[in-house]
């Protein structure tokens, strides 16, 4: 009698999707900090970058260039060397400030079933190119939809 798990049968272990031992005390431990900056009224890193980003903005604005001909305003300084300066503060912040505001993006896999499937990454593809691999899977679907195709992310 053969023993052990039949081809693609799964026995024991770790459900998926289920986080481990360190990464569950990693996130406690910084639970933990979060609070204990919240108590005693200190500010997180993001949130000194969200107070200083409109003040460099507006260092920015002070030293940006004008169109030819135009009178600079009261307490504006045109400088290209001190715009470019500022502006890369502003884009430096921002940059790193991102990832708090605004989700990541991940490829997807597009797959026949049964077929396998490709990587493909959104963020690399124009909007016609979308366009069209929306047209593609749509005509895919229209034709029966026995080969529907699977969209998933890529781990």
């Amino acid at each position: 009698m053969p023993r052990g798990s039949k081809p693609g049968e799964r026995r024991g272990g770790r459900i998926k999707g289920t986080r481990n031992r360190a990464t569950i005390e990693r996130a406690r431990i910084a639970e933990i900090e979060i609070d204990k900056a919240k108590e005693t009224g200190r500010k997180l890193a993001k949130e000194y970058l969200q107070d200083f980003l409109p003040v460099l903005a507006g260092m920015a604005a002070t030293y940006q260039p004008l169109p030819p001909g135009m009178i600079a305003p009261n307490g504006r300084q045109p400088d290209d060397a001190k715009f470019e300066k500022w502006l890369n503060y502003v884009i430096d912040v921002a940059a790193k400030l991102a990832p708090y505001e605004s989700p990541t993006f991940r490829a997807v896999v597009v797959a026949d079933a049964g077929k396998g499937g490709i990587p493909i990454d959104i963020k690399s593809l124009t909007s016609a190119q979308i366009e069209q691999l929306k047209e593609r899977i749509l005509a895919g679907l229209a034709q029966g939809g026995q080969s529907r195709p699977q969209i998933g992310r890529v781990a």
